[in-house]
């Protein structure tokens, strides 16, 4: 993605298989750009992602499928933050095109590490950062093993488990607007 009167690109993302035959972008809040593609040659999926505030970078790339054989436009509508796609494609078998809609939700990415508290056993010290496209994600609930924390202003939460060595525990971050997102940590 390039930006006017400024130099050099952003890279947005790619996926195996999945070109940009049919391309469209939305606005979202807060100077976000939601970027979607899709191809129905090798694989016949519609790919997605949205941008920080800065337009400099994009969230992990997620995906839906599509039954289209042929794709003529995609575009989107995200100035909500979720954002509300509309595909026109054809279908096999299917006389002409007709338009698909699905609204999706922007992915969280979070930083997950666990470190053993010194002079204990079984006691670990989670942390948890949460950004969207690189940007922090205040106010998001982090839990695991029955424990839940809110995340910081700089979207980080620190969670306190007891567990035995060895186990692993499934960390989720929940947030009003966001897919959930899930994690298995090894303690």
């Amino acid at each position: 993605m390039f930006r006017y009167g400024a130099p050099g690109s952003v890279a947005v993302g790619a996926l195996v298989g999945v070109n940009a035959k049919s391309l469209g972008t939305a606005t979202g809040p807060d100077g976000r750009i939601w970027v979607m593609w899709g191809d129905t040659t090798s694989s016949p999926e519609i790919a997605y992602t949205r941008s920080n505030r800065a337009g400099t970078r994009f969230e992990p790339i997620q995906t839906i499928p599509t039954h289209a054989f042929s794709l003529t436009r995609i575009t989107g509508d995200g100035r909500l933050g979720p954002l509300d796609l509309f595909v026109d494609e054809r279908r096999v078998n299917a006389p002409s095109n007709n338009i698909y809609y699905i609204r999706v939700l922007p992915e969280l990415t979070a930083t997950i590490t666990a470190k053993p508290l010194k002079g204990t056993t079984g006691h670990f010290k989670v942390r948890v950062s949460v950004t969207d496209a690189g940007d922090p994600v205040p106010g998001a609930t982090v839990s695991a093993k029955g424990k839940s924390k809110k995340t910081s202003a700089s979207g980080r939460a620190t969670l306190l488990l007891l567990s035995p060595a060895g186990t692993t525990a499934t960390v989720t971050v929940k947030d009003p607007g966001y897919k959930l997102l899930s994690r298995t940590l090894k303690l």
